[in-house]
C-alpha cells in the first residue's frame, strides 16, 4: 500500500491505500466507494458524494450528504474529524 493521488473519479467499490487524496468519490447513484486507510493516515476528499464510506483503522464513516474539500482524520478518542481543505 502507497500513497493514492486520484484525479477523477473514484467509483471502484473499494479503495485500500496508506493513505489518499480523490479528486471525486461515489456516484450520483448511490454506488458506494469504500475508501480505507490505516490509523494516523488521512483521506483528503474534493468531493465525497452521499453514500461513501470512510475508514481509518477501525473507525467507519459514511456520509449522508454530499461534501466539498474535505480531510477525514481521526481525532481524540478514535473519532472522525473533518477539516477543510485550503
Amino acid at each position: 500500500m502507497g500513497f493514492l493521488t486520484l484525479k477523477g473519479d473514484a467509483r471502484r467499490p473499494r479503495l485500500r491505500e496508506k493513505s489518499a487524496f480523490i479528486q471525486e468519490a461515489g456516484s450520483n447513484l448511490g454506488t458506494a466507494t469504500y475508501i480505507t486507510v490505516p490509523r494516523g493516515q488521512t483521506v483528503k476528499l474534493g468531493i465525497a458524494k452521499e453514500g461513501t464510506i470512510v475508514q481509518i483503522g477501525q473507525t467507519v464513516y459514511t456520509f449522508q450528504t454530499e461534501q466539498h474539500q474535505i480531510e477525514v482524520a481521526l481525532g481524540e478518542n478514535e473519532q472522525i474529524m473533518f477539516n477543510p481543505l485550503l
